[in-house]
């Protein structure tokens, strides 16, 4: 009755595609970062009064302000959040004195969300060739 043994070559080979299974999942949540993107810091602000450095009414969703230096006004970004998670695509049209380097404003028309909304680690991806 060899069938009634148990097949220790094959649990074994189980017991191990588990443990890899679980390794590269935990070496997965060490890394957030989506492919293809640049790390930025984030941070939002509110209404002004003025047009953005574009010329075009701010929009919630839409504008975000960027050194035009890392990315040129007009751009089109996606951008991640710090988990991975999905935000948007915006437009690049406004810029702040305060924008220097990977540093990216978004627009949020309400204020007390505008400051709720902090200092936070964004993953963004410039859209080649995407003009707004």
């Amino acid at each position: 009755m060899k069938q009634d043994k148990p097949r220790w070559g094959v649990i074994i080979a189980i017991v191990l595609a588990v443990i890899a299974a679980a390794a590269i999942r935990a070496q997965a949540g060490q890394d957030h970062q989506p492919p293809d993107t640049i790390r930025f810091e984030s941070t939002a602000y509110c209404e002004t009064g003025d047009p953005t450095a574009s010329g075009k009414w701010p929009r919630e969703g839409v504008t975000v302000a960027v050194d035009p230096d890392v990315i040129p006004l007009g751009s089109a970004v996606m951008i991640w959040d710090d988990t991975g998670e999905w935000m948007g695509i915006y437009e690049a049209q406004d810029t702040g004195r305060l924008i220097k380097g990977r540093i990216i404003d978004l627009y949020i028309q309400d204020y007390d969300q505008c400051v709720q909304f902090g200092r936070k680690t964004i993953y963004v991806r410039v859209i080649p060739g995407a003009v707004g």
